[in-house]
């Protein structure tokens, strides 16, 4: 069974008052957010002085959970969200090698149409060949790194983050969440 601390449709007003959360963290998600430009506009509103946002967004990924896949940013298309809300950006990095996000994508575009004709049965060596893009130690510079898999992204809004001790989530919600 899932437990939730909060939920908000995403990129409308998260129901949180103003600088109260240290810390956001967004793995896979942007791709489906409508309007990423508000999710990041009241990220940094609820995130406090001095605290961060971590962000992982797919860049060469199959399209999927339609219709509510919407995009796949290039690394500069993620320094403007984060810069555009105020974040301060700490780092932008490829997560994965050229390689990987180039076959991984390649492979995955044969296994459709495998299955889509009736013969995703017949060629388990793609099993094999996805193995070894998984495996590829063929990483260069970060910046040479142009088809990733996606992105991870840190950003942090100016400040000095002042250290608060809630006993529960409870209090928490019933300290800063907004009716």
């Amino acid at each position: 069974m899932l437990s939730y601390d909060l939920i908000s449709p995403i990129d409308e007003c998260i129901p949180l008052k103003d600088n109260c959360v240290s810390c956001i963290y967004s793995q896979s998600v942007l791709e489906h957010v409508r309007y990423p430009d508000r999710f990041f506009a009241e990220a940094f509103r609820v995130t406090a002085p001095g605290g961060r946002i971590y962000v992982h967004v797919p860049f060469t990924y199959p399209e999927h959970e339609a219709p509510y896949d919407f995009q796949r940013p290039t690394r500069y298309g993620v320094r403007r969200w984060l810069e555009d809300a105020g974040f301060l950006v700490d780092w932008i990095l490829p997560a994965s090698s050229n390689f990987y996000g180039a076959s991984s994508f390649v492979i995955e575009a044969m296994r459709t149409d495998m299955r889509r004709c009736g013969h995703a049965d017949k060629f388990p060596e793609f099993d094999q060949i996805s193995a070894l893009t998984d495996a590829s130690p063929l990483r260069g510079p970060e910046e040479e790194i142009t088809i990733p898999i996606g992105w991870i992204a840190i950003g942090s809004k100016s400040g000095y983050l002042t250290r608060h001790r809630y006993w529960s989530k409870e209090q928490f919600l019933q300290e800063n969440k907004i009716p």
